[in-house]
């Protein structure tokens, strides 16, 4: 049997079954007790030694028996035989993780195996053939070797009780209380092994979860632009208003001239209301290319989000091989894992590569803006040496015309003192600018004299 991979529950007990014709016996026999896919080693088992334990085989009935038996009862009530499929193989599998506790703790596990052998003749009429638990099949998970403590119940496929065939007559039902039956007969003999869940309830439940995370982003984003869209409306009531004032000032302004001091007072009103409204007009709008650019963000991400799943999808796909095994169900199989990993760490990445690059170029743009920023500052000090110079200038210049002010005065007040000197002895300026002109004249001809 291949092990299943996907195990996420920690204290399942898994169920499942398949038929096969009576020519398969042998086959099945080999497969169970000597460990051959027909004369060929199995790829999954634990080396010679360092198995989890020794392997159970047990026998009960004898196939030719139950075969006998069955023909002989046809033809006490003179019926044909149809029954191409004498065999049904139930396949338990048990979580590791409770399997390794119960282990530590030195509880006997197979007997939980064993009864419910005893619990399908009990309930549907089955006669076990053979019932060999395997501890000897492993994987790998995160780097721990795990093993896949499983058992196989091969079993005769006719209900004894109702002289029916047995895995023919299943309903969807009876497949659930299989599992259902399973986890009884382990708690009935003290292992408390819960049931596995359907694979139809699991991908139920996992797109119920992701239908609900959807559906709480939605809510989310209609709350946001429905808040958005509440703040557009109260933004258009309030510039349309501010219209509806600036109209009227309008109004009032054009009764009066425009020379009047009534228009003036109203026209400023109107200009101010004026660039009010503008503002607002231009807060709308902004607020309404926001929810556009909201918008194509979201489809975008929605976009990209179906796109990731798709790629992923694509990659699992291109690196898992479905097999098909003589004995047990399909399985798929990962042929390079870490070069599907690889892969799917890449895809997982490019959002964030994305950022990294958009954060890089940031820091490019920061820097330059510090580089410019540095400039603008050196030329700020620059300008302020200047400013500072200037300033010092002009303090020195104001102090050389405070003096040249004071000299002034100075000379001012005694002129007017020299003034009044001539006044009291009943002179005249000109007198005293003729006697200043005829002493110039003379000094100059003593000195051509000279």
């Amino acid at each position: 049997m291949y092990q299943n991979k996907g195990y996420k529950m920690k204290d399942f007990v898994s169920v499942n079954l398949v038929t096969y014709s009576k020519e398969h016996l042998s086959i099945i026999l080999k497969h169970n007790i000597e460990r051959k896919n027909f004369d060929k080693p199995i790829p999954y088992l634990a080396k010679q030694g360092e198995e989890l334990d020794k392997n159970v085989n047990l026998t009960f009935s004898n196939f030719e028996e139950l075969e006998n038996k069955r023909q002989n009862y046809l033809k006490s009530k003179n019926k044909n035989d149809y029954m191409q499929k004498h065999l049904v193989e139930f396949v338990v599998s048990l979580s590791f993780d409770k399997v390794k506790e119960y282990l530590e703790n030195n509880k006997d596990i197979d007997k939980g195996f064993i009864e419910y052998a005893k619990d399908l003749k009990t309930k549907y009429g089955l006669e076990t053939l053979n019932l060999d638990i395997h501890k000897d099949e492993f994987f790998e998970e995160n780097g721990e070797k795990k093993f896949n403590y499983n058992v196989h119940i091969l079993a005769y496929n006719y209900n004894f009780n109702k002289n029916l065939a047995f895995a023919s007559n299943l309903r969807k039902s009876d497949y659930r209380n299989l599992q259902t039956l399973a986890q009884n007969s382990f708690q009935k003999v003290d292992l408390d092994f819960k049931r596995g869940v359907s694979k139809f309830a699991t991908k139920k439940e996992h797109l119920s979860r992701e239908d609900y995370i959807k559906q709480q982003k939605q809510k989310q984003l209609k709350s946001l632009f429905v808040d958005i869209d509440t703040q557009k409306k109260e933004l258009k009531n309030i510039y349309t208003e501010i219209n509806k004032q600036k109209n009227e000032m309008k109004k009032q302004r054009d009764l009066y001239k425009k020379v009047d001091l009534e228009y003036k007072e109203f026209n400023e009103q109107y200009l101010q209301l004026q660039a009010l409204e503008k503002s607002k007009r231009q807060e709308y709008k902004a607020l309404e290319n926001s929810i556009k650019d909201k918008k194509i963000e979201v489809e975008n991400v929605e976009k990209y989000e179906k796109s990731l799943k798709s790629d992923i999808a694509n990659i699992v796909k291109e690196h898992t091989k479905k097999e098909t095994p003589i004995i047990g169900k399909p399985f798929y199989k990962v042929e390079d894992r870490n070069k599907m990993f690889e892969k799917l760490v890449t895809k997982i990445k490019e959002p964030l590569n994305s950022q990294l690059n958009e954060i890089t170029h940031l820091k490019r743009e920061n820097q330059s803006l510090k580089n410019e920023n540095s400039k603008m500052l050196q030329k700020d000090l620059q300008n302020q040496k200047l400013i500072q110079n200037l300033e010092l200038k002009q303090i020195k210049d104001k102090q050389k015309i405070e003096k040249q002010t004071k000299k002034i005065n100075k000379l001012q007040n005694q002129t007017l003192i020299l003034i009044s000197f001539f006044k009291s002895l009943g002179l005249k300026i000109n007198d005293f600018k003729k006697y200043f002109k005829s002493q110039k004249q003379q000094q100059k001809s003593y000195e051509i004299e000279r």
